[in-house]
């Protein structure tokens, strides 16, 4: 008679696991914003660290990278660090993304064969769980490609 009474218990488990997991992924964005990335360039000539938000922290130029007569290099050693400084961002955002993702898809799956059949509700919730991971593997996919698009070795300087 009530044999349902604990697919109950276990959804709201579950939903407490849903808030649990909506606090971690606040948490985890703003943690990535505070990280940072440490590029060099030139072989240490040119030193850039940026922040998760691709702001640049700090910018360090060897006094000896800085020649009068040959200021190309030293836009192309700025181009080159910047570039794999935001790239890294990416790949740094886009693996945490992955890992959410995953988190969210597994915790929607199990919402999922929790459910009371039925439940619009519940089945809305899931839903929300789906649309959320999608939109995470979304932005993991575009990062990846703006970080593989931003792989520009080689590339001469156009000032």
């Amino acid at each position: 008679m009530f044999g349902g009474m604990g697919n109950m218990g276990n959804m709201a488990g579950m939903m407490k696991k849903v808030q649990k997991m909506q606090s971690e992924m606040k948490k985890m964005q703003d943690e990535l914003k505070r990280k940072t990335i440490d590029v060099t360039a030139g072989g240490g000539a040119v030193k850039v660290v940026m922040n998760g938000e691709k702001q640049v922290q700090s910018l360090t130029i060897d006094p000896a990278a800085v020649d009068p007569e040959d200021v190309e290099m030293l836009q192309d050693l700025l181009s080159a660090a910047f570039n794999e400084a935001t790239k890294k961002v990416d790949e740094m955002m886009a693996a945490e993304m992955g890992k959410l993702s995953a988190r969210l898809t597994a915790l929607a799956d199990r919402l999922e064969s929790t459910a009371i059949s039925g439940t619009h509700l519940v089945t809305a919730q899931v839903q929300q769980l789906r649309e959320l991971a999608d939109r995470c593997t979304a932005l993991q996919k575009k990062l990846n490609e703006l970080a593989a698009a931003s792989d520009i070795s080689g590339l001469q300087s156009e000032c």
